[in-house]
C-alpha cells in the first residue's frame, strides 16, 4: 500500500465506506494518516502552572503532599490530593472515586491530566 491509493483500494472498505469517508474529506490513505478527531488532546507537553488560564486543560507532573476524601451531599464523595510541582501547589480533585485514595501516597510521583480552575486555590478536575 502506497500513501497515493485510494481508500477503496484497501481490504475492508467498499463503496458504501469510501462515500462516509469521502464526506470527511479522505480520499486516499495519506489523507486517514493526517486525520485527526475533533477533540484531538495532547497529553504529551507537561504545563506549567503560571501558563495556565482558567478552563485550560492540562498535564501536570508532581509529588503528592496530601490525599482527602471529603463526604458531600448525600453519597457523593470528593478525593482531593495536594500535588507539589516544580512551579508550586496544585490540588487535584476526582469526584466519586475515593478508592484512588487508597492507590496514593505521600510522596509519590504523579502524572495528572484535566480542566485547569483557579477559583480561591489553583485546582485541576481530573
Amino acid at each position: 500500500m502506497r500513501a497515493d491509493d485510494r481508500l477503496t483500494e484497501m481490504k475492508g472498505i467498499g463503496k458504501k465506506r469510501a462515500q462516509i469517508l469521502g464526506k470527511l474529506g479522505l480520499w486516499q490513505a495519506e489523507d486517514v494518516l493526517y486525520y485527526f478527531p475533533f477533540r484531538y488532546e495532547d497529553r504529551c507537553s507537561i504545563a506549567k502552572i503560571s501558563d495556565l488560564q482558567e478552563g485550560d486543560t492540562a498535564l501536570i507532573l508532581g509529588y503528592i503532599a496530601q490525599t482527602r476524601n471529603i463526604r458531600l451531599a448525600g453519597k457523593k464523595m470528593l478525593l482531593r490530593v495536594s500535588v507539589r510541582t516544580e512551579e508550586g501547589n496544585i490540588t487535584l480533585i476526582w469526584f466519586n472515586q475515593p478508592y484512588l485514595a487508597l492507590k496514593m501516597s505521600v510522596g509519590q510521583l504523579i502524572l495528572a491530566y484535566g480542566r485547569y480552575r483557579c477559583k480561591n486555590e489553583k485546582q485541576l478536575a481530573v
